[in-house]
């Protein structure tokens, strides 16, 4: 580390004076997203912006990102997954009836091993888990690079026909607000006062 590197502070305006809603940051990059629906990417060194990404049709409360994936939850109650570089929207998940307020990109790590000596990895394929106003959490499979687009529609009772949609987790009793998550556990806290714990593989 250089200890003689002097600190600087940098400012700029963002979202045309919009509120800024949520961050992520990377040695490179700041993300940003906003009530104004959209994210912005800026060069973490200058300020300078450089992609926005716009398809939203509500205020995005939540991002992650995991590589050059981008994931975005909003008040428009949908999940838009993105390519970073181009800022292609890759897929749009429905299914959540209000805001999603929380997300986790969960990737597959080492379990433990068989009796024959193979590796268990859980989950067993990388996911997206989301959490909503609606009191629920829903789990997705992250996406692969070359997947056909997605746009459905969610049915009435709110149940997605989304081929990437694996379950929902339903239990409590007021939004979601946090979440966290590990190999195949979840954890949420919620407006109801409640901690739960699930099994993301059997919900």
């Amino acid at each position: 580390m250089d200890f003689e590197a002097q600190p600087y502070h940098l400012a700029f305006r963002a979202h045309h004076g919009h509120v800024v809603t949520c961050l992520l940051l990377d040695s490179e990059r700041i993300l940003t997203g906003s009530d104004d629906a959209s994210i912005h990417l800026y060069d973490a060194h200058t300020g300078a912006l450089q992609r926005e990404f716009e398809g939203h049709k509500g205020a995005v409360w939540v991002i992650q990102h995991e590589a050059d994936i981008l994931v975005s939850g909003s008040t428009d109650q949908t999940i838009r997954v993105w390519n970073i570089t181009t800022g292609e929207c890759l897929h749009v998940f429905q299914g959540h009836t209000s805001t999603v307020r929380c997300l986790a990109i969960l990737q597959p790590v080492k379990m433990g091993t068989t009796s024959g000596g193979s590796t268990i990895l859980m989950p067993k394929q990388p996911l997206i888990i989301s959490g909503s106003r609606d009191s629920t959490m829903r789990v997705w499979k992250l996406p692969y690079p070359g997947d056909r687009q997605t746009y459905h529609a969610s049915p009435p009772d709110g149940h997605s026909d989304d081929v990437h949609s694996l379950r929902i987790l339903a239990g409590h009793q007021k939004t979601i607000r946090a979440m966290a998550a590990y190999g195949d556990t979840v954890v949420s806290g919620s407006f109801d006062c409640t901690v739960r714990v699930w099994k993301i593989s059997t919900g």
